[in-house]
């Protein structure tokens, strides 16, 4: 299988646009603040990194290993109260 998005990780993480703060919490409300939350395909992070701080956890995995390094982003939570 080709890589069709090798190297393009910095790009994605640097200037793919955000998916907004509407569209975070319609998923927060949807999902609620004690769920477990899978991102199939996560990229550099745009729904992980934001919906973490409204669910119990998200667990981010990509194909690329590059899109997930490039922001870190391997296992999301809220941060404890």
């Amino acid at each position: 299988m080709t890589d069709l998005f090798g190297g393009a990780a910095p790009y994605y993480a640097r200037y793919r646009a955000g998916h907004g703060e509407p569209a975070i919490e319609q998923l927060a409300m949807t999902f609620g603040d004690d769920r477990t939350v899978l991102d199939l395909g996560c990229g550099p992070g745009t729904v992980a990194i934001p919906l973490a701080r409204r669910v119990r956890e998200v667990l981010a995995v990509d194909p690329a290993w590059e899109q997930v390094t490039v922001t870190e982003v391997l296992v999301a939570r809220r941060p404890p109260a």
